[in-house]
């Protein structure tokens, strides 16, 4: 997914990730979030609950279908985050108008609803993961 998204939103640009993983973000012991960029290890971890099965995928299952396009979302969220940091771009961590006009940008890009300064957390909404799951 990592090099999908940096091929088709980056141009290829982002450095390679030391690592991404899933982990225990959002529930009793996390940290409240469903992903995070870590800039000085250079790792992305999206929440373990969003972890998908690529051969159930293949079967036709929806449910996870849906797990693969959150992921899918979360990651491209988090990877905004780890291009603001690579081009030491003004408050990297946050969602504030850098991170508003990467969002708009990719989104523009992708034909997609514009994000909001009231809704970017939680952007992007829906990608299409069609072409995607055909290389699973």
């Amino acid at each position: 997914m990592w090099e999908d998204i940096n091929r088709s939103q980056f141009g290829g640009e982002l450095k390679p990730l030391a690592a991404l993983d899933w982990g225990e973000l959002s529930g009793e012991n996390g940290i409240g979030a469903h992903g995070v960029f870590f800039p000085r290890s250079r790792c992305i971890v999206i929440d373990q609950k969003f972890k998908f099965d690529d051969e159930a995928i293949r079967e036709g299952n929806e449910e996870e279908k849906r797990k693969a396009e959150q992921a899918y979302c979360l990651l491209m969220h988090e990877m905004v985050h780890q291009a603001l940091y690579q081009k030491r771009a003004d408050k990297p961590g946050g969602h504030g108008a850098t991170f508003l006009a990467e969002a708009e940008r990719i989104s523009k890009q992708m034909g997609q609803e514009l994000p909001t300064s009231d809704n970017v957390k939680r952007w992007p909404f829906h990608v299409n993961l069609s072409d995607f799951i055909k290389q699973l």
